[in-house]
């Protein structure tokens, strides 16, 4: 899934958001596999966009109730 989107700076600003997230270490796993996959496809030659944004979807209640966690 990465592969297509870590390619498609060619389009314009690339802004990824993670759905369902519901705790804070769900969104540093889902963190690192997303560099690690940029990471392997900067080793493999594509050529990735240097400035993506990444985020989450605030729609779980969990995720509302701790907000003040989100550091």
């Amino acid at each position: 899934m990465f592969f297509l989107q870590l390619q498609s700076h060619v389009f314009g600003k690339l802004c990824i958001m993670f759905p369902m997230i519901a705790t804070v270490k769900e969104f540093r796993d889902a963190k690192a596999i997303f560099n690690e996959e940029k990471a392997n496809l900067i080793k493999e030659g594509v050529k990735v966009a240097d400035n993506i944004e990444v985020g989450m979807m605030v729609e779980i209640p969990a995720a509302a109730v701790n907000a003040g966690n989100w550091k």
